[in-house]
């Protein structure tokens, strides 16, 4: 990274590997099975100001989770604290980049499904938070980013009441309400029942103390 001050190089590389993981599963084994994803968060990281590499390296770290190579095991070691801060910064610095907002909003789903422990580093994060933030700065026409915060908030939601009370204290159901609204009027009916999972199970939350009255 000598030559490399503003991640120009950089952003070459992590571009090619995204390329690289779009289609070609044995390819996205070889870079999960050897630390990649760990790689390109530290290049994230190392060049966060650069917002081109931050697209690139949210959707390479998205392909590489769509291998069917994944274990749990495998989730936890790819994921520590240190690779979820990058995650975390990324979303704080472009909130409205629509394209990394997406890709690693998706990702978050990918780690979090069935795994109890990614669940509760993802709420302690903060990313209920950032997701409701990326949601009130986009048009919510667009179905791929909708349905993947609804997908993800659903995860969360199912097994955490925290996030159920984050959801409440930042009145993110009136967001979901927009979402189902929305895409019933244009009949993505499947989309539409995804917000209102998160209205009716967000509902069920009782407030037991003051903190998000």
């Amino acid at each position: 990274t000598h030559n490399d001050e503003n991640g120009n190089i950089s952003e070459k590389t992590v571009e090619l590997i995204r390329d690289l993981t779009i289609k070609n599963n044995s390819m996205k084994q070889d870079f999960l099975q050897n630390g990649a994803i760990t790689a390109i968060a530290e290049t994230m990281k190392l060049f966060l100001q650069n917002e081109k590499l931050q697209e690139h390296g949210s959707m390479a770290i998205q392909n590489i989770l769509k291998s069917e190579y994944w274990k749990d095991d495998l989730i936890i070691q790819s994921f520590p604290d240190v690779t979820l801060k990058v995650l975390a910064e990324a979303m704080r610095k472009y909130p409205r980049n629509i394209f990394i907002q997406r890709r690693i909003i998706a990702s978050l789903f990918y780690i979090t499904y069935k795994n109890d422990d990614m669940i509760e580093k993802v709420i302690q994060m903060k990313f209920v938070e950032y997701t409701l933030d990326a949601l009130s700065k986009h048009n919510l026409e667009d179905i791929l980013f909708s349905r993947n915060s609804c997908a993800l908030l659903i995860n969360l939601i199912n097994h955490n009441d925290t996030a159920k009370a984050c959801i409440r204290e930042k009145d993110g159901t009136l967001i979901f309400a927009k979402i189902e609204n929305l895409h019933r009027k244009k009949c993505n009916d499947t989309l539409a029942d995804l917000a209102l999972e998160v209205i009716k199970t967000v509902s069920t939350y009782k407030v037991t103390n003051t903190q998000f009255n």
